[in-house]
């Protein structure tokens, strides 16, 4: 190596907030800049070693600091490049992911290219870059031109961890990838590289590392690859490094002071001692290591660990268990506050009590709830609220655990906390156990936040009473959220309280649009015979026929008639037909149809001007052409709502010839008109068109993208598996999570998704198992160390009908979650559901259960909304008016 310095640039990125969190890259960094700089090792200046970790790595500074090594090197040095974390294929280049890298955001990955123009103008003898991510050979084959020019007397190296097509394999979660391992222990001095002891030269170390990864992968499993490849020009083996701690000379001297025979006895001795050494003290190490707990930071969740923070090797530190707290639970003078942070439990004893010891008091308070210490947490709240007069962070335990006895300190927390969150669960809690008292929530005339509206419905038992009931019906025109009548309603059901045709009438007076009218529709059928709801619907015809154009009442009561299943057919009300108002014409025409024979189609079309909405309704009774409705979609400049209803029409009443035009019709759009999008996916659902056709609809985050895998999953249930598994490989499969009963999974699905409870994809693949699979695999699956799958087994295990309580005493875990009290609420709220919709009338269920729906939502599942669901509503009519609620 000739005389000179080397410039080191060592960069790790393991958590770019847009892209998956990885374990090894930080860590990497970290270690190999401590070999590049330590005395007894390469023994580099740490002026001259620059290491850029997470948040440090941005785009910016990356290419500051090449192009200041770039500009500061001279002949005699070298410089080498180290990068660790996401690589991303581009076309004709490869990008390198770094802190702030966001595609979407205006920040583009760093191109190979661009380190051209960064390091092209070096004068460095000597340049090594390292990558090491997955598909790095992209890199290698994109190789800036800086790598394919050669250089007089010295090199131009570009070593990559992996082929185009290969993964770099990490040893374990926060370890180091298998690549960078090797290359470290070699810059340790740690293993011999090579015939001379203290060089490292180019193919020595690449055929090292090479050797020891396929070692490691072979002994996890024979069918793993991972081939490094390297690009670049250099004259002679170039030495890349040297260690301080055995240089040339001290080797001869060596050789010079004994005789070869001499040294051959000697390392003969030396060699049967230690191993008799090593041996024992491996054997105590390994069985201190594994006795032994401790604590550890990921990123902003603390997890537990097996193995003991600073004497781990043998391949510990091991998982044990992935906790549910973050960083911010930890008290503020914790080591776990900081990255990489740990705590040692003593060897041989439970590390549960020294973790706990480290939690804030609201994080303590979360622990006893989630292990049903419940009068733990009750004195907990009250010395929490004595100690610091706040309940910020545990306010929502309050209605978990406060009785009757503890209503007049939760009137005084109401009363004297500036928090508005905490007041609101004091109210419920007193709502729950002494509705009457003043500190209750149903007594307050200011409901803050208007979130908690909805908990104190959902918190209130049956009797009916006349508290409870005015409650109910103030909602119903004084709070100005439709989410919040509706739920409204739907307590007054639940609890038998008995709504007034006043007090009905006033929430279709005060409705906005068209929404809520539903809910006054569903009222009137279920208290059908009952007296208010008799009254109301005969009342109904007086509003409908009022002046459109000094109210809209007369469009609510008219779409009123329209929703309902026992309204009879009005034939006064073809009187609205020639409104002025366009919604009321559609509301009119809607109600007639709904209820009137079928000779209202044709009194419809000779009474009301046809626009694109009456002709959706005249399509659902077969009523208009499909060659009218194809000619009148084939005009020019329709606007969103004119060219949604037209191709709901078209879905009523064409063939499976007119899905190629809609499928064309929407390309020919412009982007982002969500309502085309959702028409036309309904029209072609309604069409049974081929299930290829969904392709440009899917891999969306709005409502088209979940309709047209729902179109997928109906038509072609091993199209959506093939879809399911390919997401799944792209981690990308958390929108199939509510279709594992209507995806048909085999025992070949079962154990796919059982594979891919080891990868990034393991919360989705819990989600869809922990509905179809036997209690025991749901429990083994809610009892798991890892931390994504146990989340996604909790939110969808209710939907699987042969999970129940008894499951609950099959749940093991180290440590308290939230798994247990999660499942233990959704069943009970299941039961719930399932007793109220087993009293409601079968034509009368899908809008009982969208009302529950609304009720619960705050605190509904994933799993309960797959229940509520499958009750939907799939007849024409109501697929219009979802069709019509939808609109953006």
């Amino acid at each position: 190596m000739t005389p000179g310095r080397t410039f080191a640039l060592i960069i790790g990125v393991s958590a770019n907030p847009r892209y998956p969190i990885l374990g090894a890259p930080a860590n990497d960094a970290r270690a190999l800049t401590a070999a590049l700089t330590a005395r007894e090792r390469c023994a580099l200046p740490a002026c001259d070693v620059v290491d850029l970790i997470n948040e440090n790595a941005t785009t910016t500074r990356i290419r500051a600091e090449l192009l200041r090594i770039s500009q500061e090197a001279s002949e005699r040095d070298r410089i080498f490049i180290y990068f660790a974390g996401h690589g991303e294929r581009i076309e004709h280049d490869f990008g390198l992911i770094a802190w702030d890298t966001d595609p979407y955001g205006g920040v583009p990955p760093l191109r190979g290219s661009e380190f051209d123009e960064l390091l092209a103008g070096t004068g460095a003898s000597g340049l090594l870059l390292v990558i090491d991510c997955c598909y790095g050979a992209n890199f290698a084959e994109h190789a800036p031109r800086l790598f394919r020019t050669a250089i007089s007397g010295g090199y131009r190296v570009l070593l990559s961890s992996t082929r185009t097509d290969e993964k770099s394999w990490e040893i374990g979660e926060g370890g180091s990838t298998l690549f960078s391992k090797h290359l470290r222990l070699a810059l340790e001095g740690a293993v011999p590289v090579g015939f001379v002891p203290g060089a490292i030269f180019l193919s020595d170390l690449a055929r090292h590392i090479a050797r020891n990864v396929d070692l490691d992968l072979r002994t996890v499993n024979p069918e793993y690859h991972q081939e490094q490849m390297f690009q670049g020009v250099y004259g002679k083996d170039p030495l890349l490094f040297r260690q301080a701690r055995l240089t040339e000379h001290r080797l001869l001297l060596l050789l010079a002071r004994y005789s070869l025979r001499d040294l051959l006895r000697f390392a003969s001795i030396s060699a049967t001692s230690m191993i008799a050494i090593f041996s024992g003290l491996f054997a105590i190490h390994y069985s201190v290591l594994d006795r032994s707990r401790f604590v550890a930071t990921a990123g902003t969740r603390i997890d537990l660990l097996i193995g003991r923070d600073g004497w781990n090797t043998y391949g510990f530190p091991k998982p044990f268990w992935q906790t549910d707290f973050f960083t911010d639970d930890v008290v503020e003078d914790s080591p776990l506050r900081a990255d990489q942070g740990t705590v040692n439990a003593q060897v041989e004893t439970s590390v549960l009590p020294v973790f706990r010891s480290q939690l804030s008091p609201v994080a303590n308070l979360r622990w006893a709830y989630w292990n049903r210490e419940f009068s733990a947490v009750r004195s907990g709240l009250k010395d929490l609220w004595s100690s610091q007069g706040s309940l910020i962070g545990a306010a929502w335990l309050l209605p978990k655990v406060m009785g009757s006895e503890d209503v007049p300190w939760l009137g005084e927390v109401a009363a004297e906390t500036s928090d508005e969150l905490t007041r609101a669960n004091a109210w419920i809690a007193v709502a729950q156990v002494a509705p009457a008292d003043t500190a209750s929530g149903l007594l307050q005339a200011r409901r803050e936040p208007y979130t908690m509206p909805m908990e104190l419905l959902s918190s209130l038992s049956p009797p009916c009473d006349d508290l409870k009931r005015s409650y109910v019906a103030g909602l119903l025109s004084k709070v100005p959220s439709e989410d919040y009548r509706s739920a409204a309603i739907n307590a007054a059901l639940r609890l038998g309280c008995h709504l007034s045709t006043d007090e009905m009438a006033m929430m279709l007076v005060s409705s906005f649009s068209l929404f809520g009218v539903e809910d006054v529709a569903g009222y009137i059928d279920t208290n059908h015979g009952a007296g208010e709801g008799d009254a109301l619907l005969t009342m109904l015809p007086t509003f409908a026929l009022a002046d459109s154009e000094r109210s809209d009442l007369p469009r609510k009561a008219l779409a009123v008639v329209a929703r309902s299943r026992r309204a009879d057919c009005m034939p006064e009300l073809t009187r609205q037909l020639k409104a002025r108002d366009a919604s009321t014409v559609a509301a009119a025409a809607a109600a007639l149809l709904a209820h009137c024979p079928q000779d209202m189609v044709d009194r419809v079309k000779e009474t009301a001007e046809l626009n694109p909405e009456l002709i959706a309704l005249l399509a659902m009774r077969g009523g208009i052409s499909v060659a009218d409705v194809r000619s009148r979609l084939a005009a020019p400049d329709l606007d969103v709502f004119d060219a949604a209803y037209l191709l709901v029409a078209l879905g009523a009443v064409g063939s499976q010839q007119d899905a190629d035009e809609i499928v064309r019709f929407v390309g020919r759009r412009p982007d982002g008109e969500e309502g085309v999008r959702i028409a036309a996916v309904a029209a072609l659902h309604r069409l049974r068109a081929p299930t290829r056709m969904a392709k440009p609809f899917l891999g969306g985050i709005f409502e088209s993208s979940q309709l047209a895998l729902d179109w997928v999953v109906d038509l072609d249930p091993a199209e959506a598996r093939r879809l399911m598994r390919e997401s799944m490989q792209a981690d990308n499969g958390a929108s199939f999570s509510r279709l594992a009963r209507q995806l048909q999974l085999g025992p070949e699905d079962l154990a796919f998704l059982e594979q891919k409870l080891s990868e990034p994809s393991a919360e989705s693949a819990a989600a869809l198992l922990a509905q179809v699979q036997s209690p025991t695999k749901v429990a083994a699956l809610l009892s798991s160390p890892v931390r994504a799958i146990r989340a996604g087994a909790a939110r969808y295990a209710v939907a699987n009908p042969l999970v129940s309580e008894t499951l609950l005493t099959a749940i093991e875990a180290p440590i308290p979650g939230p798994v247990y009290q999660q499942l233990a609420d959704d069943l009970a709220k299941r039961d719930s559901i399932r007793r109220i919709l087993s009293e409601t009338t079968a034509e009368l269920r899908p809008w009982r259960a969208k009302l529950l729906y609304s009720t619960w939502r705050p605190q509904l599942s994933p799993g309960l909304k797959v229940i509520l669901d499958l009750e939907k509503d799939k007849s024409p009519l109501a697929a219009y008016w979802a069709f019509r609620d939808e609109l953006p």
